[in-house]
Parts: structure tokens; sequence; C-alpha cells
């Protein structure tokens, strides 16, 4: 969690970037100028709003993957640690949910 909280921390530079952390209902608000981006809520666990600010992020700058922190997000069905899905689409592998 350390080393993602760092990586928002590297984006607060170009980004406003707010959580709201509640039981059950955890959202993210990524804003610039005070212009609404992007917003995402209704979180089960916190970790996954941030996985989705960072997935956001990741996604409208194109940063390479090589240079994205890895989420070291696991199947929630096998355990394997080949998840590249966005949190928010389901934790499955590729062998397990196959796109």
């Amino acid at each position: 969690m350390k080393k993602l909280m760092g990586e928002i921390e590297n984006w607060s530079e170009k980004y406003d970037i707010t959580f709201q952390f509640w039981k059950n209902n955890n959202t993210v608000y990524i804003e610039v100028d005070l212009v609404d981006l992007f917003e995402s809520g209704g979180h089960e666990k916190p970790i996954n709003a941030v996985y989705e600010a960072l997935n956001w992020i990741y996604t409208k700058n194109r940063t390479p993957f090589k240079d994205r922190v890895s989420f070291n997000v696991v199947c929630d069905v096998c355990g394997n640690d080949s998840v590249i899905e966005a949190p928010s689409m389901g934790r499955n592998c590729n062998s397990c949910n196959p796109i």
C-alpha cells in the first residue's frame, strides 16, 4: 500500500486526487483546477479505490506498463498473480475468466 500511495503522491503534482473511505463504500475523485475528470465509488475496500485511481491515471496518460506500479492483485478463484483486468471488472486471471 505504501508503494501505491507513493505513486498517488507523484501524480498529485498533475491532478487533485481525493479519497473518501467509508465502510463498504469507498470513493475516489480526480480533478484539475476544479474540473471533475473522474469519479469511481462504491468500492468495498479502500485499496480498490486506489487501484481505480491509478488505472485511470495510467490509461489517460498512456503510461507504459513497464513504468506502472504493480498492483500485485491475485485471482480470486485460483490465486494466480497474472490478473490484468481492472479491479472493477473482477479479479480473475485469464485462465479462470478468459476474455
